[in-house]
């Protein structure tokens, strides 16, 4: 019997037999509860917990009185962090044997740990660690994470170690993704195993400097010798640089944004003068990436986005960071990158695709903002926001479907809309959806990543607010004036508002006019209700 061969191979400790056996024995019998459950449980002895949970719903799925079953689902979800849905599993488990000890003991492990989390706000990445043999498609955020993830965490255990081979997968886990930091101090701890082993040229030398010091070395000892100082000079450069976005003063951006370029400069001087082949286990292969320099300058522009951020005024940063988006543009169409390369950072033009026009829409949002002193009202240069809406767009195009920023470029998109009017309220409800979507699937790994997204409020608020009345027949074409430019605190202006949109709208039919006074005394009314949200809550949105 196919089953109780497998049983056989899972005492042996030869999980792969077993599996094969387990899955004959369910081509045999599609209903055989009992080779689900042992098969989940074999592929949990081999970490793949995902297919383990599979197997486990699938064997409930046949025999709900199964009991075996909801304990290997609990353990496995717990497995993968999904503390919720582990600690259902195991009271179903309970309510069938109450008093299982062992199973009580794993359940308080999971209400210990989902308290932990709720109060020491732990990274969300940190949920996804184990999925090492997860199905999941390459393109998916998910799947790019978890190869960050897994990168920076065997970074971060080899800087403990002193080992300084830490400091170039912590880099690169970065450049794959930076939502696999868990705490900024692991940076501090790979910088200074960096110095401490002297590795790195003095940061006080110049970057001209320390080329030239490179070159005389190089024409004594050649390349061996060279090239593992000089990429730890290089992420030790970038991290100081990244580290540096998380302070809250001008000069110390500055200095962060020197950094990066320091590290832009070196990792140039490399790619120019190395030779070829180097022997033995460098970071040449992510130093010397096609699209590694690619990589540090969307770390620089968003830092510069963020200095611009603290001052819009200064002009200058704005056409530093567009022209930096442009030739990040430009170098992901000269340098395509196959769809096998996807996932690393390094290797990733849609990353860096949606970086750049996400960061360009982020500036011309910035542009756009002027205060209107009376009205209590932020409103918006109408052609700066729509240069923003064109280009987060652009950004949605390279974006995968579970990605969190997806959620929040559909909010910002159909709240700039609202802003600058003429557009349709069915345009705005399809972004809502797809942000809603999103969210939905994100939820699990990320939790309410944008669920406090000021945009998000004026989206719902505004779409509660047009609700149409029952009396008005329509199609929900209308088109919307625009939402925050009705003043919050003048009935005069409202009306004078929907006068001048009754004067623009001349030609379209009653019922629609009707929605569209609608429309705008529905936007000054939430303006009016909403009041707060426009002074107390950060300006602009937080790519």
């Amino acid at each position: 019997m196919a089953r109780q061969a497998g049983n056989d191979y899972f005492k042996e400790g030869r999980w792969k037999e077993a599996i094969d056996k387990y899955t004959e024995a369910i081509n045999l019998d599609p209903n055989d509860h009992l080779a689900y459950t042992n098969r989940a449980t074999t592929y949990s002895k081999m970490k793949n917990y995902t297919a383990a949970i599979r197997d486990c719903k699938k064997s409930i799925e046949i025999e709900p009185k199964h009991i075996k079953s909801y304990y290997r689902l609990a353990n496995s979800l717990k497995m993968l962090f999904y503390y919720n849905e582990s600690v259902e599993a195991y009271n179903t488990f309970l309510n069938i044997d109450p008093d299982n000890n062992l199973a009580k003991n794993e359940r308080m492990q999971v209400r210990n740990n989902i308290f932990r989390e709720n109060f020491e706000q732990i990274q969300p990445a940190l949920r996804i660690k184990n999925w090492a043999n997860c199905d999941i498609d390459p393109l998916s955020c998910k799947a790019r994470l978890l190869a960050a993830t897994l990168k920076f965490n065997k970074g971060n255990e080899n800087g403990k170690n002193r080992n300084v081979k830490g400091l170039e997968e912590i880099t690169e886990g970065i450049m794959i993704d930076e939502r696999c930091i868990i705490m900024p101090n692991y940076l501090e701890l790979a910088i200074n195993t960096a110095f401490e082993q002297n590795k790195a040229l003095s940061p006080t030398l110049s970057v001209h400097a320390t080329i030239l010091r490179y070159k005389q070395k190089l024409a004594q000892v050649g390349w061996d010798s060279i090239f593992p100082a000089l990429s730890t000079n290089i992420c030790t450069a970038f991290l100081i640089g990244y580290m540096n976005r998380y302070r809250a003063d001008a000069q110390t951006i500055d200095q962060g944004i020197e950094s990066i370029q320091r590290a832009i400069e070196l990792a140039s001087f490399a790619r120019e003068n190395f030779p070829g082949t180097i022997d033995g286990d460098t970071s040449i292969n992510l130093i010397l990436k096609n699209t590694f320099i690619r990589a540090l300058k969307v770390h620089q522009m968003r830092l510069i986005l963020v200095k611009y951020k603290m001052n819009s005024k200064m002009i200058d940063l704005f056409d530093k960071i567009l022209q930096l988006a442009e030739e990040i543009i430009n170098n992901c169409r000269e340098n395509p990158i196959s769809i096998e390369d996807s996932i690393p950072y390094c290797a990733y033009d849609r990353g860096h695709l949606d970086e750049a026009y996400g960061v360009i829409g982020s500036v011309y949002n910035e542009r756009s903002k002027f205060s209107c002193e009376g009205l209590g009202v932020q409103e918006r240069d109408s052609k700066f926001l729509s240069e923003s809406v064109k280009n987060y767009e652009n950004s949605l195009k390279y974006l995968p479907n579970d990605d969190p920023n997806f959620a929040l470029f559909h909010y910002l998109i159909a709240a700039y809309k609202l802003m600058i009017g003429g557009h349709t309220l069915h345009e705005i409800k399809q972004h809502a959806q797809k942000a809603k979507e999103c969210e939905k699937e994100v939820h699990p790994v990320f939790g309410d990543y944008v669920g406090d997204s000021f945009e998000k409020s004026i989206v719902f608020q505004s779409l509660e607010q047009l609700r149409r009345p029952y009396y008005i027949v329509s199609d929900d074409d209308y088109f919307l004036p625009k939402a925050c430019q009705v003043s919050s605190n003048s009935k005069e202006e409202e009306q004078r508002f929907i006068q001048e949109y009754k004067d623009k709208t001349g030609g379209i039919e009653a019922t629609k006019m009707d929605l569209s006074q609608a429309a705008a005394r529905a936007n000054a009314e939430l303006l009016r209700n909403g009041y707060w949200f426009l002074n107390d809550v950060s300006k602009g949105d937080n790519n």
